[in-house]
């Protein structure tokens, strides 16, 4: 059993990280609203309710709705990742129903995700990844009931 002083200790960076992946979060979520709301995006009906202050924010594509939820998970090895969860959500009670699609990335912003084509990894605090992975959840939502 660790001592008081120890807990305290790892528990203090464990908060830090935790404010790091969730900063990265919150960056993805403005990347993503403004990449797909601006005028030259060729999709014009997609919307965005931003929870500013929250872990999560909802997406709206064609009668779909889309809760994008953020959390911090520890793997096998131990190492912290920000984790997103992707689902498809009811648009006026926000129950939550499938599972669309999840991502997890690291310190960097960094994920598992591959760019079609060139297979570049995708990173969610660049302006064009962010605005995919937020495309294409809500593109994979169309096919759920």
């Amino acid at each position: 059993m660790l001592g008081a002083h120890e807990i305290y200790r790892e528990m203090t960076q464990i908060e830090q990280r935790y404010r790091e992946f969730r900063d990265l979060f919150h960056r993805f979520k403005e990347l993503a609203i403004t990449g797909l709301t601006a005028d030259d995006c060729p999709v014009k009906s997609i919307t965005f309710e931003n929870q500013d202050e929250e872990n999560y924010f909802y997406g709206h594509f064609a009668g779909k709705c889309v809760r994008f939820s953020f959390s911090m998970e520890r793997d096998k090895e131990g190492i912290f990742r920000g984790d997103v969860k992707c689902n498809l959500v009811d648009p006026s009670t926000k129950e939550r129903g499938f599972e669309v699609g999840n991502f997890s990335f690291n310190g960097r912003g960094n994920t598992k995700l591959k760019l079609p084509g060139d297979g570049d990894e995708i990173n969610i605090s660049h302006d064009a990844h962010a605005a995919y992975i937020a495309l294409h959840m809500l593109y994979a939502a169309l096919g759920k009931q």
